[in-house]
């Protein structure tokens, strides 16, 4: 009778063990934090100024104290810290009605322990005061992550000039 509820009871262990195991990896917390990015850079239409703030505050323990961002189409790299990221991610949201974001096609490298490099497709639209559809655009981004205390960091961000408006940069 023992050896009759052993093996059932081993194999559920090992499959929760091998559950656990994946749903932990460093692939899927990094797959979850990017899709709570993608929640978080959307805005809608009629979003209140507290809304803002805590889609903000979110995306802040995302980044890393400083960031480094490029442009290589531009020629454009440069250090921004935290705040000032924060900034210019609200400065250019505030010029769309609605912004909707995907983030897809993850391909996620862990060169080393504690790092990651993503490459990932953020498909946009982005309304305009008073346009009314707006077309589904795609970009290639890079980033490079850092796995802090609780969460993977964005450290670095590398971004195709179509995605940058010029009047976004300083």
């Amino acid at each position: 009778m023992h050896k009759k509820l052993l093996i059932p009871a081993i194999v559920m262990a090992l499959v929760l063990a091998g559950w656990l195991c994946y749903y932990f990896s460093d692939e899927m917390v990094i797959r979850r934090q990017f899709a709570e990015l993608a929640q978080d850079l959307a805005k809608e239409e009629q979003e209140q100024p507290l809304q803002m703030a805590l889609k903000m505050g979110r995306i802040k323990t995302m980044l890393a104290t400083t960031c480094q961002a490029t442009v290589p189409e531009k020629g454009y790299t440069e250090e921004l810290e935290q705040g000032l990221a924060l900034q210019y991610l609200i400065y250019y949201r505030s010029r769309y009605t609605r912004l909707t974001v995907q983030l897809e096609e993850l391909q996620i490298t862990i060169p080393a322990k504690g790092q990651a490099v993503v490459q990932v497709t953020a498909r946009l639209q982005r309304h305009l005061p008073g346009q009314v559809d707006a077309p589904m655009e795609s970009h290639r981004v890079e980033l490079s992550l850092l796995k802090g205390e609780q969460r993977w960091l964005i450290q670095k961000a590398v971004l195709p000039a179509s995605l940058i408006n010029e009047n976004t940069l300083p």
